[in-house]
């Protein structure tokens, strides 16, 4: 008889086609020491939105541990931001339509449940079984190769108006900045500051070759922009940046000013020269 695990890590992700429009999840449990996947599950939800889906997924994945791993610690481990810092308690679940989600999923986590962000590649299987579900061929939630049925992990999915009135939903995949109706999100874009190449006009490229962190020069342009940008207090809802050295280093410094962690979106970085 196969020893239970004492660690299970939970891959957890969600996706909507529109968001919102047609949306699913896919979640899975997984021995922390093998490797060996216990449980999955891919699942339809109807209309929502990614982040309703990323909760969807993480609420289905804390089941399934407690299902087939009773007494397991769990690592939960998404690529979703949004969820794993709202989870963490580090950002506030501003979102009416999150909140109910927020507070079943930590219903079910035990109290020593970690969750950890990754990499978009990293979270290929999860991601596979949500677009699975999304295509139209669900897994139903059980061990693998199990043809368990079960109820779906949400019973009353936020309506499609309300939906459209969500503006965290960006702040998770950086799939729009602007919903598609309600109030407009405004975007202030804050150069970075300078380097030694700026100085001796060189070209710095996007992430690889030589590529200088900022000067003093730059750093106190940085703390003057976010000196600047301090005055719109909790009305700022995130700070983005491009994986390019001078960008974060900027976006450090306006982010410390104003009380929020750097989201790096890699679709910012500046293209290679030479």
């Amino acid at each position: 008889m196969t020893a239970a695990p004492d660690t299970v890590v939970v891959e957890a992700d969600g996706g909507s086609r529109g968001n919102p429009g047609p949306a699913g999840y896919g979640a899975l449990v997984r021995d922390a020491a093998t490797g060996e996947v216990l449980a999955e599950a891919a699942v339809a939800i109807g209309e929502a939105t990614n982040n309703v889906a990323e909760y969807a997924g993480l609420i289905a994945g804390l089941r399934l541990a407690l299902d087939h791993a009773p007494g397991a610690r769990i690592e939960v481990r998404m690529d979703s931001k949004l969820v794993v810092e709202q989870m963490k308690g580090a950002w506030k679940v501003k979102h009416p339509g999150l909140q109910p989600l927020h507070a079943e999923a930590s219903d079910l986590a035990p109290a020593d449940t970690t969750f950890t962000w990754i990499p978009r590649a990293e979270n290929a299987d999860a991601d596979a079984l949500a677009n699975r579900a999304m295509d139209g061929d669900e897994v139903a939630p059980g061990p693998v190769g199990s043809a368990a049925d079960e109820e779906s992990v949400i019973e009353e999915i936020e309506s499609p108006g309300a939906a459209r009135t969500e503006r965290e939903q960006d702040q998770a995949g950086h799939r729009g900045w602007s919903p598609p109706t309600g109030a407009p999100t405004t975007l202030v874009l804050v150069r970075h500051g300078v380097t030694k190449h700026t100085s001796a006009k060189k070209f710095s490229g996007g992430l690889g070759g030589d590529n200088p962190p900022l000067s003093e020069e730059g750093l106190a342009q940085a703390r003057a922009a976010a000196d600047w940008l301090a005055g719109l207090g909790d009305r700022v809802d995130t700070v983005v940046a491009s994986p390019v050295r001078r960008t974060r280093e900027t976006a450090e410094v306006v982010a410390d000013a104003l009380g929020l962690p750097v989201e790096v979106e890699p679709g910012f970085a500046e293209m290679e020269f030479g």
